[in-house]
């Protein structure tokens, strides 16, 4: 015996087996075996046993002896395999006799498996499943949608009435099976006969199989099987893609049944259906130009595409996420369960399509019928396309398009400067997904978001709105509303307007901007707040633009780059490396001494405070002034006077001519652009004449070297001292 933990009771010489599944072997002796509720393997061995499977499906062995088989609930079998001479067996009569194995009486035996020899096996009115196994063997199956399985040798199947199926899935070899000969070879051995066979089912080498004109189930079961139909409404099971079914023009209505993941029909062939199995659950299935009706998978798990091409065609969805694409003729789109899109992303000619009224048409499509659509992708045309009261996504495609929402939460794609969204007021909470460069919300749609690529500018409106940007460097505005921002990726720009706004810059180097307020605000990127133009929240904000009011603007411990607009503002720093923007005389610039190397870029002339290194003159004609910290001091276009002051100074003047003024204690200073227009100052009576100079100055390579002491000195980068003349000098 064999079996999972069970408990056995002995009485008289009997055996009671009580547990979910069970193997046992009986003695010589004559044996009661009782299996439980599974699936219960029962073996008698010698004796006049009793088996009886109780539950399950259960398989019984008589071995020799007049043994009695019940096979209780469940599909059970009666197995002669371990003989090697012959059995009847009628299920019938429940009888079975052969050499050695005495008369068997069987009861509630749906199957039977022959021996290695020559069976004759006889089914019932139910649905039998007849293994011969070796040996030239004659299966009848009587009523019932048999299954014969003849094994090896010439055999003899006959199917009697029902559907009945010839089964060569255990072939070693590929078959050629036709039902119109009712002939079958090349399973290794013989030629089978065929009689009443509706089905058959080959091997998973390349098979050619031919039906009749009944209707006929054929399936290779894999490898370049070969599938000719009649002239009935046959079903083609295809599990591999170098299958080919020839069918007839007008051959009956025909099926193709697969677990593909991927199939096209072929000529002659109506209709698709995706067979779901454990490992893959979705079909992209196309159609041809006749009437097909294609059915994808019933699982929520993935979305089917289903193409009708052309045709009036049936596409049915059923679960899942799925995709109907009619093509031409009058079609009928059944999404099924979840969120179904209609597609008629393959015309030109534009369509209207309703979602209350479940009608679509347009040039070169037909009128469909749509059913339990959310979805609706457009053609390359001016489309008109209507949702319902459900969540729809409404995608024009190309051209100008008009889009029409509903109560429900929906989505706008908008690709085309024409589109236009109409949207009732207080339906839904929408969603417009932008794939042009700069889009605009319309009055009461919510929501933005670009899925394009490369950079967006963005727009809201009264409402509270939603703005999302992409990869690129956007400039992303609100409205009226308290909006929320949000900049993803790259050096976006988020302007929030009125309400109380989050802006969220993401990453890359973010601004916000108040550029558009009226009156002065207060933003402080340490505790991430503005106010001023409603209370604002900032996050991952880098940089500030105010207001042409008077703003105060305080950074944080990152680079920040905080520009105060026109009005007299206070700018104040942080720890990183930051840029002040100053563009009136009057603003105010506050950094802590040691927090980074600040740059001040000054659109009027400008002295730098205490703190700041840098100094860029963004005015042509203004004048910048350092300090006593080693500072670069760059001009603009015009003529700028730039005077380092104390600390080892960097001056450039850029275009123009240029004046470079030098005082007492100026440290060891270089100016790199030095040309025949520049003047250079000379105050606190440093020098007092142009000999004085010479009598400093030495050639030191590119550059001249005026050398007061060893702690003041000017160098003029690549600029020969022949060159120099007195009238590049001022004293004072």
């Amino acid at each position: 015996m064999s079996w999972v933990p069970t408990t056995l009771y002995f009485a008289n010489g009997d055996i009671l087996v009580t547990q979910a599944y069970w193997s046992s072997t009986g003695g010589p002796s004559a044996d009661h075996i009782e299996g439980g509720s599974g699936d219960d393997v029962l073996n008698g061995a010698g004796g006049n046993d009793e088996l009886e499977g109780w539950g399950g499906n259960d398989t019984l062995i008589g071995g020799a002896g007049g043994d009695r088989l019940y096979g209780g609930d469940g599909i059970d079998t009666a197995s002669y395999a371990a003989s090697s001479a012959g059995v009847t067996v009628n299920l019938t009569t429940s009888r079975a006799t052969g050499h050695g194995l005495g008369n068997d009486y069987l009861h509630s035996i749906e199957n039977v498996i022959g021996t290695q020899g020559a069976d004759d096996i006889t089914g019932d009115g139910l649905a039998n499943t007849l293994d011969g196994g070796v040996g030239d063997d004659h299966l009848k199956g009587l009523g019932g949608n048999d299954i014969l399985i003849g094994g090896l040798g010439s055999d003899r199947l006959d199917g009697g009435d029902g559907a009945d199926t010839a089964s060569y899935a255990n072939a070693s070899s590929p078959v050629t099976v036709n039902l119109l000969t009712g002939t079958a070879t090349g399973d290794g051995s013989g030629t089978d006969t065929l009689i009443s066979v509706e089905n058959v089912t080959g091997t998973v080498g390349a098979d050619d199989i031919t039906g009749d004109a009944a209707a006929n189930r054929l399936e290779g079961r894999g490898g370049a099987d070969f599938l000719r139909g009649g002239l009935g409404d046959d079903t083609y099971v295809i599990n591999d893609l170098r299958a080919t079914i020839v069918e007839a023009p007008g051959g009956g209505i025909d099926t193709v049944l697969t677990a593909l993941s991927t199939y096209t029909l072929g000529a002659g062939v109506e209709n698709l259906t995706h067979i779901e199995t454990a490992y893959l659950s979705y079909l992209r299935g196309t159609g041809n130009e006749l009437a097909n009706v294609i059915t994808g998978a019933n699982s929520t798990e993935w979305g089917d595409v289903l193409t009708g091409a052309g045709g009036d065609d049936d596409l049915r969805g059923l679960a899942g996420d799925d995709m109907l694409i009619g093509g031409s003729g009058g079609d009928r789109l059944d999404g099924g369960d979840d969120y179904d899109t209609a597609s008629f992303a393959t015309g030109s000619g534009g369509v209207v399509v309703n979602l209350v009224t479940g009608k679509a048409s347009g040039r070169g499509l037909g009128n469909d019928t749509l059913i339990r659509i959310e979805n609706v992708i457009g053609t390359s045309g001016a489309d008109d396309i209507t949702g319902h009261n459900g969540a729809n996504r409404l995608d024009g495609g190309a051209g100008a398009d008009i889009l029409r929402g509903g109560l429900g939460k929906d989505t706008y794609v908008v690709d085309d400067a024409g589109d236009a969204v109409i949207e009732a007021r207080d339906a839904g909470v929408d969603t417009v997904q932008a794939k042009l460069a700069a889009y605009t919300l319309s009055a009461d749609v919510e929501n933005l978001a670009y899925i394009g690529t490369g950079s967006f500018v963005g727009g809201g409106n009264g409402l509270a709105n939603l703005i999302t940007g992409g990869a690129g460097a956007d400039r992303l505005r609100g409205g009226d509303g308290d909006d929320e921002l949000r900049g993803l990726g790259g050096d976006d720009s988020l302007a929030g307007d009125a309400g109380d706004d989050r802006l969220d810059g993401g990453d890359g180097i973010d601004t916000a901007s108040y550029e558009a307020a009226s009156a002065g605000v207060t933003v402080n990127l340490a505790t991430g707040k503005a106010s001023g133009q409603g209370n604002d929240t900032l996050i991952r904000i880098e940089n500030v633009i105010g207001t042409s009011g008077a703003d105060v603007i305080t950074g944080d411990a990152r680079d920040n780059r905080l520009d105060g607009g026109a009005g007299n503002d206070i700018l104040r720093g942080g720890r990183g490396n930051d840029t002040y923007v100053v563009n009136a005389a009057n603003d105010v610039v506050s950094e802590a001494d040691g927090d980074g190397i600040d740059t001040v870029r000054a659109n009027a002339s400008w002295t730098l405070g205490s703190g700041v290194e840098n100094l860029v003159l963004t005015a042509a004609w203004a004048n910048g002034t350092g300090n006593s910290l080693a500072n670069k001091l760059v001009g603009g276009d015009g003529a700028n006077v730039l005077t380092g002051l104390r600390g080892n100074d960097t001056l450039i003047g850029g275009n123009g001519a240029d004046t470079f003024v030098f005082g007492t204690s100026f440290g060891r200073d270089r100016i790199t652009d030095f040309a025949d227009n520049d003047m250079i100052r000379m105050q606190d009576g440093l020098f007092t004449s142009f000999a004085d100079v010479q009598a400093h100055a030495a050639q030191v390579g590119v550059d001249i070297v005026i050398t007061l002491d060893s702690a003041n000195i000017i160098t003029i980068h690549n600029y020969a001292l022949a060159n120099m003349n007195a009238g590049d000098f001022l004293f004072a």
